[in-house]
């Protein structure tokens, strides 16, 4: 915390001082409420693209390019044949990142479900969407995790498919995958793909003739991963579940101990070069 206080203070390079941009717009909450409702905005906007479900390579890429992901992730992988690092497709974690929390039967786990629905209402109506789209919205985002998490549940940790990008655009049809990557400007000839049940049950869904299920659901979770960050009715919903109903906790998490987390995890190489120097 005093290396990001310093260099909020006296930053000595261009790159402590994006960092102490960052740190100090993170603890700034009164300048998150001032911002939040235009950078939300700006954040959903790939959806106004989204017409018929051919328009979703497009749609993803936009995310892609503002830091979101709301399906999949695209990473390197380590290579143990040497032959290089393959472009793999990585699911998006859930809402609930333990599939379990979805599929178990018991009492506790039934009752957080129903408190993690109200979470999800309580974000997409701060979004503004119209109220008698909230039940169906919710009820379409809780269905379509619960049938990813059945998929993630149903193969082990280390199921993967590794195939040309030409084949695996054939074998998940709807995601466009080679649309994907050319809007991306991704070169790449081998596509893995981890978790090839979660991609299939996702493909399906992006395959529906109306893609308004989908649509929610997106809008949902760019919500979700913006919540901590977004004016107060976003922050104050995720810490009314993520940290008092599902962990217990008095309070949320200190902004300096969310920021710590939130800079490791997007601006790790700053991090790691302003500590060393």
């Amino acid at each position: 915390q005093a290396l990001f206080d310093a260099a909020v203070r006296a930053p000595a390079t261009a790159e402590e001082r994006l960092l102490g941009d960052f740190w100090a717009a993170g603890l700034d909450e009164a300048g998150l409420d001032r911002r939040g409702p235009e950078a939300l905005r700006e954040a959903l906007a790939p959806l106004s693209q989204f017409r018929r479900p051919r328009d979703l390579p497009q749609v993803a890429a936009a995310f892609h390019r503002k830091g979101l992901f709301p399906m999949a992730e695209f990473v390197r992988l380590e290579d143990s044949q040497g032959s290089g690092r393959p472009l793999a497709a990585v699911p998006t974690p859930l809402g609930l990142a333990d599939p379990a929390f979805y599929l178990s039967t018991e009492a506790e786990a039934r009752s957080l479900l129903g408190q993690y629905r109200s979470y999800v209402e309580a974000l997409l109506r701060a979004s503004g969407l119209p109220e008698a789209e909230i039940g169906p919205a919710s009820e379409a985002v809780l269905q379509i995790e619960t049938q990813l998490a059945q998929a993630l549940a149903g193969e082990g940790p280390d199921a993967r498919s590794s195939d040309s990008l030409r084949a695996q655009d054939r074998r998940y049809v709807a995601l466009g995958f080679a649309a994907l990557m050319k809007a991306l400007n991704a070169s790449t000839d081998t596509l893995v793909v981890v978790s090839p049940a979660y991609f299939a049950t996702l493909s399906r869904l992006a395959g529906e003739r109306d893609p308004q299920r989908l649509r929610w659901y997106l809008r949902y979770r760019v919500l979700h991963r913006l919540a901590p960050d977004l004016h107060a009715p976003f922050r104050n919903a995720h810490a009314a579940f993520f940290a008092s109903a599902l962990r217990g906790l008095p309070a949320a998490p200190a902004r300096e101990e969310h920021m710590a987390t939130l800079l490791r995890r997007n601006l790790g190489g700053l991090n790691d070069a302003a500590y060393i120097g």
